[in-house]
């Protein structure tokens, strides 16, 4: 017997924050109807009422988004944790919270150990905002 996969059918919001020794950034994917707003933020403690700074927004089609995402199995991600790998000094720290399909949650967090495809999410976030 096949099992397929569930599918993302909807984006509400995805926030995907990453810090490393020097460096935090915070992006985040919202959706209006057809078109999906990728933003990357960087923390401003005390500097305003949300504790970030919009460095860069832009559109795209929310299709992209959601073939991506399907095709990275993102719903897998759900409960994802991974610990700090022993003997790595350094590294990239995520949290990532997200409200799909209609308010299904999905949450995972690690340091320096991510979620299967973890990569090519990010990938498309950098390229995004860089357009």
């Amino acid at each position: 017997m096949l099992f397929s996969k569930k599918k993302i059918t909807s984006v509400e919001k995805i926030t995907l924050r990453l810090s490393g020794m020097r460096y935090s950034f915070e992006y985040e994917i919202t959706t209006d109807g057809d078109k999906a707003t990728v933003a990357q933020y960087t923390p401003a403690h005390m500097r305003d009422d949300e504790g970030r700074v919009l460095n860069k927004s832009v559109v795209c089609d929310v299709d992209t988004v959601i073939t991506l995402l399907n095709k990275i199995n993102f719903l897998s991600w759900d409960g994802f944790y991974g610990p700090h790998p022993h003997g790595v000094l350094d590294g990239t720290m995520f949290t990532l919270d997200a409200s799909v399909n209609g308010g299904k949650t999905v949450k995972a967090n690690g340091s320096q150990n991510f979620p299967r495809h973890f990569r090519e999410l990010t990938d498309f976030l950098y390229s995004t905002i860089r357009e």
